[in-house]
């Protein structure tokens, strides 16, 4: 069994399945995003990002990344989405990003909706709008 589980699989099991969410993901209590994000709901919550590539696959129109004044590569919300395809890789790049390091600070209730089908309310700021 343990040979057909890549090992970065095994290790997110394994610490899903052994500390809390708040000791996974420390800055969901209190997101602070990243500087250079664009106005508007959608962000990435600073000194959070990994780089891992999710944004960039899902989202390309939406993400870019930047050096900030540590050295440090992030990325970050270019361009808020503007229409349903948009909205859709937005959802998809927080699906499946690995840390929950983009956020949702709106209220509106077709996007918490949306969020909420594919069990990411976890990622909003107001999730019960």
């Amino acid at each position: 069994m343990w040979k057909s589980i890549k090992p970065t699989e095994w290790l997110k099991r394994f610490y899903e399945r052994t500390l809390s969410r708040e000791q996974l993901y420390p800055w969901t209590d209190d997101p602070s995003p990243h500087a250079v994000n664009v106005a508007g709901d959608f962000y990435v919550v600073d000194a959070c990002c990994t780089m891992c590539g999710v944004p960039f696959e899902e989202a390309p129109e939406l993400f870019d990344s930047v050096e900030d004044e540590r050295g440090y590569t992030h990325c970050f919300v270019k361009k808020q989405p503007a229409n349903e395809q948009e909205q859709a890789h937005m959802i998809n790049a927080i699906r499946y990003g690995e840390l929950r390091c983009i956020r949702y600070g709106g209220k509106d209730q077709q996007t918490l909706a949306s969020l909420a089908a594919v069990d990411e309310l976890g990622v909003c700021d107001f999730p019960n709008g």
